[in-house]
């Protein structure tokens, strides 16, 4: 008896660490963001990202530059996966998209995209789950909505 309740519990670890957790069905950044990009007409822009074979990779200089403002970067060392959206016509049209390994950094993640955002005219921090996201478009308000 004790036997079955063992095995019954193994498998029940098993099935469950199988199973995807909610935030993961939306993909990683670089999915949520080309979706985005999909849904709205933005200006033509590059995306850099850090998925693994990326047309434009997503470096750590490039984090640097965006993000650092002599402060450094530590609260990337809790992103899973990032990718960003720049325009090419000389705009200030900008989304970033985060992925954390889980909600409890997501106010640090959230204070550095706010000192990134205070360089933009119109630009708004937002998080919903794991995902941070600085926006800044035209469309700000409607790009909220969709990723609600």
């Amino acid at each position: 008896m004790k036997f079955r309740i063992l095995l019954l519990m193994i498998a029940a670890v098993f099935l469950v660490s199988c199973t995807a957790s909610p935030w993961e069905d939306r993909g990683d950044a670089e999915q949520v963001l080309c979706g985005l990009l999909s849904r709205f007409e933005l200006p033509a822009g590059v995306v850099y990202s850090d998925a693994q074979g990326a047309e434009y990779p997503l470096t750590d200089s490039l984090i640097e530059r965006m993000f650092s403002d002599g402060y450094g970067v530590p609260a990337f060392q809790y992103v899973v996966s990032c990718a960003v959206y720049t325009s090419r016509h000389f705009t200030e049209h900008e989304i970033v998209v985060a992925k954390l390994c889980d909600r409890s950094h997501r106010e640090e993640v959230m204070n550095l995209f706010r000192r990134r955002a205070e360089k933009k005219e119109n630009a708004v921090v937002y998080a919903d789950g794991v995902y941070v996201y600085l926006i800044c478009t035209d469309r700000n308000e409607d790009i909220r909505k969709a990723l609600r």
